[in-house]
């Protein structure tokens, strides 16, 4: 009989909440305050980096990655600034 032991994937990051793209600064769609403030129109939707779970737009995390460490042996969508790390380590 043999036994498959699974280690716990290292703590995932609390998602942050945020107004505005953590990388680009480009406010949510539903931040209407700072589109007006900023005499512009954006239509970015919020999504989260698995990685560091920091909320980004689509723009900003448009990579897939798997990261085992973590726990995340399919492609989950990751940052920009993540991807540039995983590069590095690999």
């Amino acid at each position: 009989m043999t036994r498959t032991f699974l280690l716990p994937a290292a703590q995932n990051p609390e998602w942050t909440d945020g107004q505005k793209c953590e990388i680009c600064k480009t406010p949510f769609f539903w931040n209407v305050s700072d589109m007006w403030a900023n005499k512009s129109m954006s239509f970015a939707r919020q999504h989260h980096c698995r990685l560091c779970g920091n909320a980004v737009c689509d723009t900003c995390s448009k990579h897939q990655s798997t990261y085992p460490l973590k726990g995340h042996e399919l492609p989950v969508r990751v940052c920009d600034s993540c991807v540039k790390g995983i590069e590095k380590e690999q």
